[in-house]
């Protein structure tokens, strides 16, 4: 059997920030690996709201932050690790003053809610206090075996695989001998965080940085009404009438620009480019993208290398979708 080539992208900035995701596993796996990272001594840490297809742990190592949910936060120090829920919409930030240090990994796979709740984790305890140093040593290893497998799909699902085992058997045993500190939240209202305002501007302003913050996810109409807690209806005809396009059309068009970025300004292969921005079937990115453009992905890369410019397309000039400032690796917040 031939084997599965990962779509995935890396970085290795130097020892400060580390981090590797993977597009296509299969997650019909026990427990699987998405992405795994670590950012050190950083003076000023803040992802945007964030919606996530898995499971998100951070383990802080030094400094202090804040998680913040739709109706809750909690606030975060050394050795302590939170988690983030599939669909869960989030944001987080270090605190003013801190130098931030953590690693985390994205899981997913059958068992990863049953071995997370084994744990101590639940919705509305979400941040928990362990003492074992081990941890990091775990953790470190978790990004290390990434970052040397990351070609090798089946080394790198043995290697990782015994090495989450092995970090949730440290933090299984600490809760079982009740070494864990779960962390009360702080009950508010979170809305204004997140942009979600009252107004319809506000409400269409909270539907567009959604899908510019998580249109690489598998992000759907429905889910965007449920995060906004607002009827699929209503705001689909209130975002209508504001931007002359529905959201499903406006996600399908982001995705095709930022797509277009992507050829023009990197070397990444159709299919990364196809994942990277919400399309995991490549063969359907290129005909919807040939559907827009008039031209296939690869047509449209040939055409701007043998024209020295944007392809002329008037489309690219005049477009009304907004990509974000660093287009190439927005993706990537984590």
């Amino acid at each position: 059997m031939a084997t599965q080539s990962l779509i995935k992208i890396h970085k290795y900035h130097d020892d400060l920030q580390r981090f590797i995701h993977f597009y296509n596993v299969k997650r019909d796996k026990n427990l699987i690996l998405i992405q795994t990272g670590c950012q050190d001594r950083c003076h000023s840490v803040q992802v945007r709201p964030r919606v996530r297809d898995h499971f998100l742990l951070h383990f802080v190592s030094a400094g202090s932050g804040c998680l913040h949910l739709q109706n809750a936060s909690y606030k975060v120090n050394a050795n302590d690790c939170f988690l983030i829920y599939p669909n869960e919409l989030s944001t987080y930030h270090s605190q003013t003053g801190s130098i931030w240090a953590y690693y985390w990994i994205g899981i997913s796979g059958t068992l990863a809610e049953d071995l997370l709740a084994k744990i101590g984790f639940r919705p509305g305890k979400q941040a928990v206090h362990f003492s074992d140093p081990s941890v990091f040593d775990v953790l470190a290893q978790i990004v290390d075996v990434a970052m040397l497998y990351q070609d090798d799909i089946y080394a790198l699902y043995m290697k990782t695989c015994s090495l989450l085992y092995q970090l949730f058997s440290i933090l299984y045993l600490e809760n079982k001998e009740k070494r864990l500190t779960f962390h009360s939240p702080l009950l508010e209202d979170n809305a204004a965080l997140f942009g979600i305002g009252y107004s319809r501007q506000q409400w269409v302003s909270a539907v567009v940085t959604l899908i510019q913050d998580n249109y690489s996810e598998n992000l759907k109409v429905e889910a965007i009404a449920s995060y906004l807690h607002l009827n699929r209806s209503y705001l689909s005809s209130l975002f209508k009438q504001e931007m002359g396009v529905s959201i499903k059309q406006y996600l399908s068009e982001y995705r095709i620009e930022a797509a277009k970025n992507k050829l023009l300004k990197t070397d990444r292969s159709i299919s990364e480019i196809s994942y990277q921005c919400g399309f995991p079937d490549p063969l359907y990115f290129s005909r919807i993208f040939k559907e827009k453009t008039g031209l296939s992905p690869s047509e449209f890369r040939q055409a701007d290398n043998s024209e020295g410019h944007t392809s002329g397309h008037e489309l690219d000039k005049a477009s009304t979708i907004d990509l974000p400032a660093q287009t190439e690796d927005y993706f990537l917040t984590y």
